[in-house]
Order: structure tokens, then sequence, then C-alpha cells
């Protein structure tokens, strides 16, 4: 499939680094290194598919733009438009013209994601009464020294996203009843340090992103487990998980080789 990779900052080299020959053409409106300084200008024939690395307000535009002319798009998340009625028309489009619009969110993908969500649906480990997820990622220096992205809402429509993602994954469809309880600015003109809270059910949600050095990490405290989730210590051969049974289900899901060790 050749693609168009829309918006070269960093999400955009990485995209274009494993499209290798696929990539046709890269669109940006600064970057020295583009082809085009605007998706439009490209032509219609060369290409199948944009992979959007963009900011979040030309997202409206830029992907009804591809719907409309039969591209599929896989946009960074978060897939955010400022009217919800503009989603859904996209949604519609797409569906009636045979393309795919696909937010990034790759957690979800990662093995040990994976054997959580299976785990949380087999019942095993009883009630989960909370859910505590931490997203850190060191990137404040980044964020700050970018022409866009050290504004708005900052770290929650970043990072929080893929946590309720991750929500999502595991639980189901959880209500959208989240509120903020702490918002600061510790590096960054924006929020580098959230947390937002569900209390509305059954399992409660606390999650904090943050734009700090820490990695990312969940919590599950269950009718007769805890559960602690280290993801940034979930590479083979390593074992970082604290819980009955858990460990072996993890282990053996990043490492088949060391199931049973």
């Amino acid at each position: 499939m050749r693609v168009v990779v829309a918006g070269f900052g960093v999400q955009g080299r990485k995209r274009k680094l494993v499209a290798g020959q696929d990539c046709v053409a890269v669109v940006d409106p600064v970057h020295p290194d583009a082809d085009f300084r605007d998706l439009q200008d490209v032509p219609l024939d060369r290409y199948d598919a944009v992979l959007a690395c963009i900011p979040d307000a030309p997202k409206c535009e830029i992907l009804n733009y591809c719907v409309v002319n039969r591209k599929h798009v896989l946009v960074e998340k978060p897939l955010w438009f400022e009217r919800e009625d503009d989603l859904v028309a996209l949604d519609h489009m797409a569906q009636d013209n045979g393309v795919v619009v696909y937010s990034a969110y790759n957690h979800r993908f990662e093995p040990h994601y994976v054997a959580m969500r299976d785990l949380i649906a087999s019942g095993e480990l009883g009630e989960i009464y909370s859910c505590r997820m931490f997203y850190g990622n060191g990137t404040a220096c980044l964020v700050r020294e970018s022409t866009w992205r050290d504004e708005g809402a900052g770290v929650l429509p970043d990072l929080g996203s893929h946590l309720l993602d991750t929500c999502r994954f595991w639980f189901g469809d959880v209500s959208a009843n989240f509120a903020v309880s702490a918002a600061n600015c510790f590096e960054n003109r924006s929020p580098d340090h959230v947390i937002i809270a569900n209390e509305a059910g059954k399992p409660r949600i606390e999650l904090n992103p943050s734009t700090g050095g820490a990695p990312a990490s969940a919590g599950l405290p269950g009718g007769s487990n805890a559960i602690v989730v280290g993801v940034w210590m979930l590479q083979p051969g390593e074992d970082v998980i604290v819980g009955r049974r858990l460990k072996e289900v993890l282990t053996s899901a990043t490492n088949p080789g060391r199931a049973k060790a």
C-alpha cells in the first residue's frame, strides 16, 4: 500500500522509517525535507493511504479530505474534533466509501496488555475494586521545545488518551464520568502532570498521565489479589509482576520460553 506521511515531526519520521519504500511522499508545511507543503498538492493517483502525524486542530479538515477521496488514514491519537457530530459524519462517510480511519493506539497490541485483558475477562481475579494507572514518558523537554505541543490541555490528550484506551480495552465501555482532580505545570507551559478519576462504578478508575521521567504502571486491587504491572520492565527475560499467577501468565505472553521458569 502506497502511503503519504503528513506531518514530519518526531512521529512522522518514525512512520516514514517503518513505511520504507511504501512511503511515496512527505507533506509538511515547514519542514525542509518535505516533498509537499499541502496534502492537496499530492496527486491522488500516487497514494492509497495517509499516515496523519498532525496536530489536533487540522485533523477534521485533513481527515475529511482523505475520506472524500477514498484514502485510508492512520491518525495519531487522540482523534478529537471540536464537534462530535463531525466525528459521526466522518465515520458514516468512511463506511460509505469503504475506507478505514484508525487512531494509533499501539499499547493494546502489546502482549502483556493482551494477557492482562484476557486475565481480567477470565474472572480469575474476582471482582476488581479499583484500577490506578500512571503513564510517564519523560518527554517534557521535547514538548517544551515543540512549536505546537506545549499548549492547551497538554499531557491529558497526549498520554491520557492512551490510558483511557487501555481502560476500555481491559474493562469494556467504561463510563465517561471522569473528573480532573489535579493539573500541574511543573516544567511546561501546558499541564505536564494530570490526575483524573472516575468514581461512578466498579472498578473505580484513577489515571495519572505525566511527561515526567517515570515509566508506565498499573495497579488493580481485586477481591483476592493485588496486581501491579510494571509496563516499562516487561521485556523478554525480566520478571516484575506481583500477584498470584499473574507472573506466569504475563511472562508466558512476552516470552513463551520462560513460562515455567
